[in-house]
């Protein structure tokens, strides 16, 4: 039976329409999450790209991050769902509400991504670097990152001891509302600087194609980023939504029987940990180094190739 102290974090559990089926998906997800993490965050060690600049240590972290969840964090709620009365229920809620740091964390690391790469989408080559761009460079962004660790690490922690059960869901969704703000002023800001910047190339006589080059590896330069920020904003919005209305309901236990809901709640939920082998995905497909750099150790290029021939 499951402790009352932990009764408002495990209700939330018993909102999921299919528990079952829903732990055999994480399960599957689990081990993708780790392949691709993993094999980016080698490509990136093999490649020297990790401190190559701020957009590849965030991009490193960030797959550090993802990697810990596909690691800990799906394993643990696909346990927790198999069984949900277990009498080792609240331990695993309380481990699994800390490790959501790492989730916390990604979303922190793609804002900070899309503000790097937004710093450096200005058309105006001659511009004096602003003392935002210089607190973006390292050693600094070093700090940054640990000042990060250290929130996340604190609210996690925080929901998971210090507030008592009626605020737990509360606090969290406010959590989660804060994110997903931050995620809409982000993509805003971070398409619009994107459009700038490929107007610019596209219109520039420097990048002009009858004079032999392209604007290509100008659109390039900040795409991987806009692909990351739309995925993470398709994906966490919707889970954002339904954890507003629950905080609204202020009743888990009510709205586990509403099957509307529940279905709801297991589609934003499953985009959520979707979210973190899509954003590799991406990273690896465009980041031509580490992607040749897998391809090379896998011998998928060397199949490539072949097909090709056939």
């Amino acid at each position: 039976m499951v402790e009352d102290g932990c009764s408002s974090i495990t209700d939330l559990y018993k909102i999921f329409a299919h528990k079952v089926p829903y732990a055999v998906i994480l399960l599957v997800f689990s081990p993708i999450t780790i392949l691709l993490n993993l094999s980016l965050i080698i490509s990136f060690i093999a490649t020297k790209q990790v401190t190559q600049n701020t957009s590849s240590i965030l991009i490193f972290v960030l797959s550090l991050c993802d990697l810990t969840t596909g690691a800990s964090g799906m394993p643990l709620l696909a346990s927790i769902l198999l069984d949900i009365n277990a009498k080792d229920t609240c331990l695993k809620s309380q481990i699994l509400t800390i490790l959501s740091s790492s989730t916390q964390s990604s979303i922190f690391l793609t804002v900070l991504l899309a503000l790097d790469r937004y710093l450096h989408m200005n058309p105006d080559i001659r511009a004096h670097r602003s003392t935002i761009m210089k607190i973006f460079s390292k050693p600094i962004i070093y700090f940054i990152l640990a000042a990060m660790f250290i929130i996340t690490g604190s609210l996690s922690a925080t929901i998971t001891f210090l507030l008592h059960d009626t605020y737990t869901v509360s606090i969290s969704t406010a959590v989660a509302s804060f994110y997903s703000v931050f995620l809409v002023l982000t993509a805003l800001c971070y398409t619009r600087g994107y459009l700038r910047i490929r107007r610019f190339a596209d219109n520039s006589p420097v990048y002009n194609e009858s004079m032999g080059s392209t604007p290509d590896y100008v659109r390039k330069l900040c795409k991987t980023v806009l692909v990351i920020v739309s995925l993470t904003f398709m994906q966490y919005i919707p889970y954002s939504i339904v954890s507003i209305a629950l905080a609204v309901h202020h009743s888990p236990k009510q709205l586990s029987s509403n099957q509307v809901f529940a279905y709801c709640f297991d589609v934003a939920t499953l985009s959520l940990h979707a979210g973190f082998f899509t954003n590799c995905l991406a990273i690896i497909h465009f980041n031509t180094k580490a992607k040749n750099w897998i391809f090379s150790k896998t011998g998928i290029q060397r199949i490539t190739q072949q097909c090709c021939q056939c």
